[in-house]
């Protein structure tokens, strides 16, 4: 690309479909859904229904993303804006326990024991290596759990600070996703330059543009817009940022 490169300070990434093939998750998605088929459906329903549902809405700060969660579950949507003491009560209500408990046992464990097999993008780690190299800090946002996944996908070490959904209590492109990570980053909003990676035009380049960050993604996607470019593969991708970084 001829188009010129900002120095970055910082650039994040997201995981799933970014920095390894999205078929592998949809693959162990669809093994975990297998052995639990009726659970995984639910979960996959409360996705769909949290991402658009938490637009513009407080929920309880009581409330940890599981227990989210598991109210969007058993269709008690209204409950996650009650008062801290009337949310209070909530926490203790067998049933909701029983779904979070659903979630924290199996869910999640399942999804983990599933992401044991990923495997990188080729130039995933060396991309990240001149990153640091260059002094430009490392991010990691997820919609998922992280787990293991940096270990398994063998940037571990490159990572200076990550979070996920557990995290942040919310969804991308939920600009409260951002902001927790910018707290996590010690990101300085006036002078640092981020650059925000992903694979989703809807959640991870309208989330980072809306945090005011440019935006990178990897993948068929519209075509590039101010504050975001397009890359078809990881390759031309990294030629591109490594320009920035020679500059």
């Amino acid at each position: 690309m001829t188009c010129p490169v900002p120095r970055y300070d910082v650039v994040c990434f997201d995981v799933d479909g970014t920095l390894y093939p999205a078929r592998m998750m949809r693959r162990n998605l669809l093994l975990c859904a297998l052995a639990h088929p009726v659970l995984f459906s639910r979960y996959s329903s409360v996705r769909k229904v949290f991402r658009p549902y938490q637009e513009g809405r407080e929920f309880s700060s009581v409330y940890d993303m599981p227990t989210r969660e598991a109210l969007i579950m058993a269709g008690r949507y209204g409950e996650l804006e009650l008062p801290e003491q009337q949310a209070a009560q909530v926490l203790a209500d067998p049933f909701v326990i029983r779904l979070k408990d659903s979630l924290t046992e199996i869910v999640y464990p399942s999804m983990a024991r599933m992401m044991r097999h990923i495997k990188p993008f080729r130039g995933v780690r060396q991309t990240m290596e001149k990153l640091c190299a260059s002094g430009v800090r490392i991010g990691v946002l997820s919609d998922f759990p992280l787990g293991d996944k940096l270990r398994t996908l063998g940037v571990s070490d490159l990572v200076t600070f990550a979070a996920d959904c557990l995290d942040c209590r919310y969804l991308k492109p939920d600009k409260r996703c951002f902001d927790y990570l910018v707290d996590c980053g010690r990101i300085n909003r006036r002078t640092d330059r981020v650059l925000f990676v992903g694979d989703s035009w809807q959640k991870d380049v309208a989330g980072a543009l809306q945090a005011g960050w440019d935006a990178a993604l990897i993948g068929r996607g519209r075509p590039e817009s101010r504050g975001c470019r397009v890359f078809e593969d990881w390759e031309t991708f990294d030629r591109w940022l490594s320009t920035g970084l020679e500059d």
